[in-house]
């Protein structure tokens, strides 16, 4: 029997006093595919990291062991270990945004990884190979991206040039952390059907770790469910419904934007864009990735003014942004983020951890910095942070994106219940079409920095007419097929 590309073994990891992983053990075999599900903070981000050798500061192995193609990890010094990061064995994260840096472009930060993995290789060769490997993760427009910055892409585009740098290493076990949550449906098709093709073409393997069972039954060869930091069986999640009631069209206005333009760079993001929004429950906004959403939000609710047109909005607009844990200072521990957006509302600092009860969230978690909690975790302590003022209006970019099912419930009970206290109307920003056909009355659908078409959610995603959103209807039905069944 030949010796498994990577064996976990009996592995037990602790961060500070709180245990993470309880005696897991697995295998993964070359050629396959191996699907990773579970709660959030369940420990599935900290076993990839655990398996690449970048554990947060604090962490620990307590016990067990780790081998990549027979070769102990756990016992390597860091040297040694070093060599096998990136050009071995690669990682997706699933804060794609934070693990950029910053201050180089696209392109700079893409020639010092090929550099890395092949030394020889010329600037021209290495621009033509970063260019096919972004269009193999449908960049529709790959030297644009390479001479941006990474705060100048979308929350999309930035996943896929954190897969496209993972795939320049070509490494022989890829660890993929979400890779499709901050995705629409027809990019995550493509992108899985990448993943497939990898695992054809290659002798390695990859480790896909996501909460959408939908995509991991697509391409896994089989699926682990981790809960607790123990390998578990899954009980399945109801569905939530959060939808506002049949209220009158002579609804209070709450947002009218009226032919606005943003551009940037000498790019049109927005163009010529209307939207009436009223207080008539939740409005969903889809689009594929880089057709504007989150710059339209940000202009909904004032954080950014349009090079054109007029926005009329209600005072007290918030938003809930995509990159959480980016939202959130590093410098402060969560009982302080809470404490300060509510002292700033007029509020008192004891209801953190009445914030923090709302989401699930245990207490524990007050005394920790943004970098000690899991993505889902830093999510809905954002969700928290944004709600403390009590708004009237929110926009919510991706308010579930990077959670299971069980935490994107609990995060959507609590929006319907703050909805139904205060009176709130969502505009929510969302890939998830399932969510989107549960949850929502109305909907937009955004193309290319213009909205499409709008109207109500069930007659569009019944009978779409814009070949947009009947793409994006079609990709969502090959990832849930019970899609239309949800509405």
């Amino acid at each position: 029997m030949s010796t498994p590309l990577l064996e976990i073994s009996d592995l037990s990891l602790r961060l500070k006093e709180v245990p993470l992983l309880d005696h897991v053990s697995l295998a993964i075999e070359r050629g396959t595919i191996l699907g990773l599900t579970g709660p959030s903070g369940s420990g599935k981000s900290m076993l990839g990291l655990a398996v690449i050798g970048l554990l947060p500061a604090g962490a620990r192995i307590e016990g067990g062991s780790i081998s990549f193609d027979g070769a102990a990890l756990t016992s390597m010094r860091e040297p040694v270990r070093a060599a096998y990061r990136g050009r071995k064995i690669a990682m997706i994260f699933q804060d794609a945004v934070s693990a950029l840096n910053p201050i180089f472009t696209i392109g700079a930060q893409f020639r010092d990884i090929l550099r890395t993995r092949f030394p020889a290789l010329h600037r021209r060769e290495a621009r033509e190979r970063a260019c096919d490997l972004l269009a193999r993760v449908a960049l529709l427009d790959p030297v644009s991206v390479l001479r941006a910055f990474p705060h100048q892409l979308s929350g999309g585009m930035a996943q896929r040039v954190m897969i496209a740098m993972a795939l320049a290493l070509e490494p022989d076990l890829l660890i993929a952390d979400e890779p499709t949550a901050a995705l629409d449906p027809t990019v995550s098709v493509e992108i899985l059907r990448l993943f497939a093709e990898l695992r054809r073409d290659l002798a390695g393997a990859i480790l896909l770790i996501s909460h959408r069972h939908g995509e991991l039954a697509m391409i896994a060869d089989r699926v682990l469910d981790i809960d607790h930091g123990r390998i578990v069986t899954k009980v399945p999640t109801p569905a939530v419904m959060i939808r506002g009631g049949n209220r009158s069209a002579a609804a209070p206005l709450l947002i009218e934007a009226r032919e606005v333009v943003v551009s940037r760079g000498g790019k049109r993001l927005l163009d010529r864009v209307s939207l009436t929004l009223a207080d008539q429950g939740v409005t969903g906004l889809i689009g594929e990735s880089g057709s504007g959403k989150t710059t339209l939000a940000r202009v909904l609710v004032g954080l950014e003014k349009p090079g054109a047109g007029e926005v009329t909005r209600v005072k007290g607009a918030q938003m809930l942004f995509q990159d959480a844990r980016g939202s959130l200072s590093p410098r402060l521990t969560v009982r302080r983020l809470l404490a300060e957006a509510l002292h700033l509302s007029g509020r008192e600092a004891g209801e953190a951890g009445a914030l923090l009860e709302a989401l699930a969230l245990p207490q524990a978690l007050l005394d920790r910095y943004p970098h000690e909690l899991s993505g889902g975790q830093a999510r809905r302590v954002a969700i928290a942070r944004a709600l403390a003022p009590r708004p009237r209006f929110v926009a919510a970019d991706e308010p579930t994106s990077g959670l299971d099912a069980q935490a994107a419930a609990e995060v959507l009970r609590l929006l319907t219940t703050l909805r139904e206290r205060f009176g709130l109307h969502y505009l929510l920003i969302s890939h998830d079409l399932a969510m989107i056909a549960r949850v929502t009355t109305r909907l937009a659908v955004m193309d290319r920095g213009q909205i499409v078409e709008e109207g109500p959610t069930e007659t569009i995603l019944a009978a779409p007419t814009h070949p947009r959103t009947q793409a994006l209807v079609r990709a969502a039905q090959s990832l849930d097929p019970d899609l239309l069944g949800n509405h």
